[in-house]
């Protein structure tokens, strides 16, 4: 749908008639009162005043936004505090409002939308003109590639050569260096999805598309934290449920820009840098890609219930989706949870597991004290990276991890420390002092054996 637009100190505020009403655009409303998230503004409104609406942008994509009804414009206007508010509620009520009740529609200012049309052509413009020599230029590297194989296999098998309609085998993954083989030479791990993939699904029964998915990213907290890198597998059951590959799209393996800076420490754990996403496919190009391989589609990742799905949530909204496209009754499929199931952390299981037999007398004292020696045997000589001698402190920091106490409530992300637990899961104690700084006195006052890591981070800032 095509939205009207005023513009307020600069920024478009866009809207859309219902039944002769106008809903305004949450996400600009928000951009004009300075909140970096628009969920943040959306929690402030009634659900009974949204609506959801796919709305032209100026760069002629359509995006779903949540639109808001003048009572809900209310509502807002009397729970923020922001600094533009006071503004903006005059502009609203002295320019916009009177126009909506005189004529019944929410008017574009003639200058403003004649610009925003004549823009809008130009970026369509430049859009096509650069899609056209991107296209250009694969048809020539491919050529060149194809030209260079050709030559090669004649060199070494004049007798197996491409024939006419032969297509080269490549990696379907951007950004990832590509070759070109024989198909006796290759294996084709992109279309259809990876055999091993398909092996190992083997004793599944699909009744809706399954996509397999992973992420790394420039973080942990799936608030803030941007997608670096997305592989997708899409696998489809035929008529009796076995799982083959999707023969439209079955994969999508592709680097993503986070126009962000990536952290250090993320980088030393999945060995992508700045520099080998910068100028990739942002997430928000991607958007409708990733939407068709999923829609319809039932999803796996392991730990995803807890990171991956809730984090490409987050990279939707900033999309402009309201949530992740899928069916309602969508289910996870989490091996991270379904491995917990299967492997009990009691100390019965873990006896079993290390020794190979059943702990006689569980939950006797005399004899869990045994067990338990026996288990934490077996495990010292699994712990990495220690020498000869292993001392307590070396199995405490182990078991510990990124995290700073036993208890998990505080865990390190690069230079910062997250919040685990509570209403506050995943912000940091740099955010908390800034923004919190009652809550952050309660964990501290509270939760006693907190205070020293609290005191010690937040003194080093």
């Amino acid at each position: 749908m095509d939205a009207l637009a005023k513009t307020f100190e600069g920024q478009e505020i866009r809207a859309v008639e219902q039944d002769r009403a106008a809903y305004v655009v949450v996400a600009d409303v928000a951009k004009a009162l300075g909140y970096e998230q628009t969920s943040n503004l959306t929690r402030l409104i009634d659900d009974e005043y949204l609506v959801h609406h796919n709305v032209r942008g100026q760069d002629t994509r359509m995006q779903q936004h949540s639109c808001v009804a003048e009572p809900g414009l209310y509502q807002v206007l009397a729970r923020v505090r922001k600094p533009k508010a006071k503004s903006f509620q005059k502009w609203l009520f002295e320019e916009v409002i009177p126009e909506i009740r005189k004529t019944g529609s929410y008017a574009a200012d003639e200058a403003d939308e004649l610009t925003g049309r004549a823009q809008r052509l130009r970026t369509e413009i430049d859009a096509l003109r650069s899609e056209i020599q991107e296209k250009q230029e694969e048809i020539d590297e491919r050529q060149a590639r194809l030209d260079t194989a050709k030559a090669a296999l004649d060199e070494v098998a004049p007798d197996k050569q491409l024939t006419e309609g032969d297509t080269p085998k490549k990696l379907n993954a951007p950004g990832i260096p590509t070759e070109i083989a024989s198909r006796e030479t290759q294996a084709d791990l992109a279309d259809p999805a990876a055999p091993d993939i398909i092996d190992a699904a083997r004793h599944l029964t699909l009744r809706r598309p399954l996509v397999l998915l992973d992420l790394e990213t420039t973080g942990v907290n799936t608030e803030t934290a941007r997608i670096v890198q997305i592989a997708m597998y899409r696998l489809v059951g035929d008529e009796g449920g076995e799982p083959a590959a999707c023969p439209i799209c079955p994969s999508l393996v592709t680097y993503v820009d986070p126009q962000q800076d990536i952290p250090e420490a993320a980088s030393a754990v999945n060995g992508i840098t700045t520099e080998d996403v910068t100028g990739m496919a942002t997430f928000t190009s991607l958007a409708e890609d990733i939407a068709q391989m999923i829609e319809d589609a039932d999803l796996c990742a392991y730990n995803g219930a807890s990171f991956d799905i809730p984090l490409l949530r987050q990279e939707f909204i900033r999309a402009g989706w309201t949530e992740v496209p899928g069916p309602a009754d969508r289910k996870i499929v989490d091996p991270y949870l379904m491995e917990r199931r299967l492997m009990p952390h009691s100390l019965g299981g873990a006896h079993r597991r290390y020794t190979g037999r059943d702990l006689e007398d569980a939950h006797d004292a005399d004899a869990d004290i045994r067990g338990t020696w026996r288990v934490l045997e077996a495990q010292v000589k699994r712990v990495p990276e220690v020498g000869e001698e292993v001392t307590p402190s070396d199995l405490e920091d182990f078991a510990k991890g990124d995290y700073l106490d036993l208890q998990r409530k505080l865990k390190r992300d690069g230079d910062n420390v997250l919040v685990m637990f509570g209403k506050h899961e995943g912000s940091s104690l740099r955010w908390l002092r800034e923004n919190e700084p009652g809550y952050l006195r309660w964990m501290t006052k509270t939760i006693s054996h907190l205070r020293p890591h609290i005191q010690d981070h937040l003194s080093d800032l």
